[in-house]
This record gives structure tokens, C-alpha cells and sequence, in this order.
């Protein structure tokens, strides 16, 4: 995995020209002649504590929670980029289809997804409406040939409605009858200040693991459980995370067996993954 330190609000205008060229000396191909650093700072180079340590001494902080700056503060998030090794590695891992099929999830009266039936005609086999995945027909006919622990597959409703001799779903929606654990205590829901919330209905918040940084954020952020808690939990292969995800809009995100990754890799679907994390003991 490679960390990548984004910096944001850093410019030749607001640094003064001075700071700026020499910020830019330490790690040239990181800027530009306007902006610092145009892309992130690798984690693992030693340049980049030398480009924080510069700030530093001139007065330049990251800001101690998410929202408006003060002056001389700047933004900081640590943003991971994994290979396949680090995703071979996990025994579980969140999926989230490339493809969006629409950009509100809805539902008919009898409680089934309505899904665009323009999809029907798009070549790719696994799509999301926000965080709910989808499956072609196709697809999940090959699904039923595995034997996967808790998988739940629901049909749909295309919008518009079907035509007549079309009784067959063209896609179906992925999901479980199996709910995660609670997550880790190593992870809080913070609002837009960096403060604790409890993630009520209504409430603005993201989800935020520990950190030795105030304000700091990584990106993308991965869930951590305590390892015992899921132990105790049935063998499974596909799971719906017990927590909502991202504020107003009760998400829940699907997470999936190291078995299900190789399967999307063999059929090679166009997924996002992110790594599930299990903690020994409570982290603080």
C-alpha cells in the first residue's frame, strides 16, 4: 500500500513566494510553479516530514478539525492506494461497484429496488445505486454456481415497468441476511469540525479512524471491527455493515469474503475495494 499526504490550501500566493520555491526545492516534481504539492507527498519519503517541518518553523500547522481554516493552517488527509498484495491479503474487504446506475435509490410499493431498465443494454455486469449492488442476469446465474455463505439475492423492478414476454428480472440486487458486528471503537462519526456525533438521522458526519493528527482524515477510510466480535460471528461471505454510512442517507455498505474478490477478479468486474480492518483489543 501507498500513502500519499494531500495538502490542500497551499499556494504561491498565500505562502508568499519565498516559502513557496523553497517547499518546491525540497520536493520539486510535486509542484507546479502556482500550486504545492499539485499531487500528493509519498508517506514514505523522507522529503515530505522535511516539507511538514518547513511549514512548521514558519508558522504553518494542519488545521485541528475539518472545518473552516484559521490563518496559517492548511488540510490534511493521508490517502491510500492499495496493489493487489494488499487486497490478496484481507480476509475481508468492502465492494463497491465502478459503474452507478442511477443517483437515487427508490423503491415500488411492494418494496423492491427500481432499477433503469437502460442498463439492461450496458456490457458491465455489477453496478451500485449508492452503496446497493447490482448484478446482471447473467451474472447471477454464475453467482448461484459458488456456495457462498449468506447471500441474499433480491429481484428487481425495472423502471419502466416491464414489457410484455419480459418477466425475467434483467439484474438482481446483491445483499445479505447477515448484519456486521458494531465497528471498532478505534473508529468515531465526526461532523464537519472534527467533533464526535452520535450519527443521528438528520446529522452531516463521516466516519474517522484513530489518529495521532487532529483534523487529519485518511482517504479512503477503513473499517475496523474488533477481531473477537467477529469471531463470534457466523462464516460468511457476504454481510451488510450494522452501522450506516455517510450522514443523511441511511447507506450500508456490503462486505464480502476474500473468496467473493478472487470471484470478481476471475470475471473481471469492475470493482472498488477497500480493506476491512480487525482490531486486537480496543485501539484509542
Amino acid at each position: 500500500m501507498q500513502t500519499l499526504i494531500a495538502l490542500y490550501g497551499l499556494t504561491a500566493d498565500i505562502l508568499g513566494r519565498s516559502l513557496y520555491e523553497r517547499l518546491r526545492a525540497i520536493y520539486p516534481e510535486a509542484a507546479n510553479e502556482y500550486a504545492f504539492p499539485v499531487k500528493g507527498l509519498d508517506q514514505a519519503d523522507p522529503r515530505s516530514q522535511q516539507v511538514l517541518d518547513c511549514l512548521a518553523a514558519e508558522g504553518w500547522h494542519p488545521a485541528t478539525d475539518l472545518g473552516p481554516k484559521e490563518q496559517n493552517q492548511f488540510s490534511i488527509n493521508l490517502v491510500r492506494f492499495y496493489d493487489s498484495a494488499d487486497l490478496e491479503a484481507c480476509e475481508y474487504l468492502v465492494l463497491t461497484p465502478q459503474v452507478e446506475l442511477d443517483k437515487t435509490l427508490r423503491h415500488s410499493q411492494s418494496g423492491r429496488v427500481q432499477v433503469p431498465r437502460r442498463w439492461k443494454k450496458s456490457p458491465q455486469p455489477i453496478g451500485c445505486i449508492g452503496m446497493n449492488v447490482f448484478v446482471s442476469a447473467h451474472m447471477e446465474r454464475l453467482m448461484h454456481e459458488e456456495p457462498w455463505h449468506h447471500l441474499l439475492l433480491r429481484e428487481i423492478e425495472a423502471v419502466p415497468a416491464d414489457l410484455p414476454g419480459e418477466a425475467d428480472p434483467f439484474c438482481w440486487e446483491v445483499t445479505s441476511d447477515l448484519t456486521m458486528p458494531p465497528l471498532s471503537a478505534s473508529m468515531s462519526k465526526v461532523n464537519q469540525l472534527g467533533e464526535v456525533v452520535s450519527g443521528e438521522p438528520g446529522q452531516e458526519w463521516m466516519l474517522k479512524e484513530s489518529l495521532s493528527l487532529p483534523g487529519v482524515a485518511y482517504v479512503p477510510s477503513e473499517y475496523h471491527y474488533e477481531r473477537e466480535a467477529l469471531q463470534a460471528t457466523e462464516p460468511f461471505d457476504f454481510a451488510q455493515t450494522l452501522d450506516s454510512i455517510g450522514g443523511n442517507t441511511p447507506w450500508h455498505h456490503l462486505i464480502v469474503s476474500q473468496r467473493v474478490y478472487q470471484f470478481c477478479c476471475k470475471h473481471s468486474l469492475k470493482v472498488d475495494w477497500k480493506p476491512v480492518r480487525l482490531d486486537s483489543g480496543v485501539i484509542v
